[in-house]
């Protein structure tokens, strides 16, 4: 979802990092030490809130 969002807000600006990088950071930094939430609509995300403090 991040990288769909990104995508589309910034279509000129290539991404500093792959995706394979992002989805490692997403895993290991972001949903392992903040609060993450998820929201979908029929089995499918559709938003994505990460929270620190």
């Amino acid at each position: 979802m991040w990288l769909r969002s990104f995508a589309t807000a910034l279509p000129t600006v290539r991404c500093a990092h792959d995706e394979a990088e992002v989805h490692d950071r997403f895993a290991r930094v972001l949903v392992a030490r903040y609060e993450t939430w998820v929201a979908d609509s029929r089995r499918r995300m559709v938003g994505l809130l990460v929270l620190d403090g």
